[in-house]
């Protein structure tokens, strides 16, 4: 407090340093965090020389679930909430791949047999888990997917709430890896914080619901097709939102070229993938194999000659507009846009030191008179 860090990154000079600073930079080093340090050098030649292992590079390394694992394994008081979002993206990306491997060996009949793939003459990464014993593989991935998500929307309102009440902060925007961290006057708008608590909020409500994926199927007779292909929209959406909701919290200093290259190509992607999806689904015949009719049709055999119909988009269109998707997904935790980590600190409460502080205090207020009033 009394030397704040971006005085000493914004100073030049040693005349530019007052009191505590110059105290502050003749430490020879200070670890600031387990894992992550920022090592301050000494004052040479009337420069401050700051030395830096940037924490932008480091909280990078590896996927974020070992992040997540090294910071509770190793203690780090440095919490990033995008860790926990990137986490919850991994965990679905490893789902999708064991379920495919668990239908491909135990129900293969599956792929080729299937609603997905009657309307779009292709599988998606759903059908890898609409049937058992896939489903039941599933089911405790998406939790730890939920559990992700949901952390993720606690701790970055978290920050959204300190950054908004701490705007007159000077705060470090988009360390590079080879300089000193920039640091600049970041201001969170009222309606960036909105934005950012409205998607919060509905992306927490998206992993709820998530797991409805595994009980409303494809398969089943009904609306259970609709529903099904509706909840999975509105996760493409709520994804996308969710990570606009960063970008636009960075602000356009906080987001480097190539961020912005990925985030931009992402939103043309995912709007394209609704648009042609949504034709796509909408086009295909159901009166001709309605989801209610289709046990009945295997039976009679005829539900080839019924159910394969000719897809209303070319499957190389659609494929490409769906596989594309996850694979610019698989980005996310290279792309995301930097943002000021929080800074916790976790001890157990001591109750009896509590209550021996307390009486010690109550004996020194009565001990000793006040004269304030005078």
């Amino acid at each position: 407090y009394k030397c704040p860090f971006f005085q000493m990154g914004n100073a030049t000079s040693s005349d530019e340093l007052q009191g505590e600073c110059v105290n502050e930079l003749e430490r020879p080093k200070a670890t600031l965090s387990s894992g992550i340090r920022r090592v301050v050098g000494r004052v040479k030649t009337g420069k401050a020389i700051i030395g830096l292992q940037d924490d932008a590079k480091l909280k990078n390394v590896g996927p974020a679930i070992f992040r997540i694992a090294r910071m509770s394994v190793f203690g780090s008081n440095l919490v990033y909430p995008e860790h926990y979002l990137q986490a919850s993206f991994e965990v679905f990306l490893f789902t999708m791949a064991v379920v495919w491997i668990v239908t491909t060996i135990h129900n293969p009949t599956i792929i080729k047999n299937n609603r997905i793939h009657d309307i779009f003459s292709y599988n998606n990464v759903c059908v890898g888990f609409d049937s058992p014993p896939a489903r039941y593989v599933a089911q405790p991935l998406f939790v730890l997917q939920a559990y992700y998500g949901i952390r993720y929307v606690m701790l970055d309102f978290l920050r959204a709430n300190v950054e908004w009440k701490l705007t007159e902060q000077s705060v470090c925007v988009a360390p590079s890896e080879e300089a000193t961290p920039k640091f600049a006057k970041k201001v969170l708008s009222t309606f960036a914080w909105w934005f950012n608590a409205s998607m919060n909020m509905i992306f927490g409500l998206t992993m709820l619901f998530w797991s409805m994926l595994l009980i409303v199927t494809p398969e089943q007779s009904g609306t259970s097709l609709n529903v099904h292909f509706y909840i999975y929209v509105c996760f493409v959406v709520v994804m996308y939102l969710t990570i606009a909701s960063n970008f636009y919290e960075a602000g356009r200093a906080g987001i480097k070229w190539y961020e912005l290259t990925w985030f931009v190509t992402f939103g043309i992607w995912t709007l394209l993938l609704l648009v042609v999806g949504f034709v796509g689904f909408n086009g295909y015949d159901y009166t001709k194999c309605p989801s209610d009719d289709v046990p009945q049709l295997k039976l009679r055999g005829t539900y080839e000659l019924l159910c394969h119909q000719d897809p209303t988009i070319p499957v190389s269109l659609m494929a490409t507009l769906d596989y594309g998707w996850f694979v610019l997904l698989v980005f996310t935790s290279f792309f995301l846009p930097y943002a000021p980590p929080l800074q916790v600190g976790i001890k157990l409460y001591d109750a009896c030191q509590q209550a021996s502080s307390t009486i010690h205090k109550d004996i020194s207020e009565t001990a000793v008179p006040s004269y304030d009033r005078f």
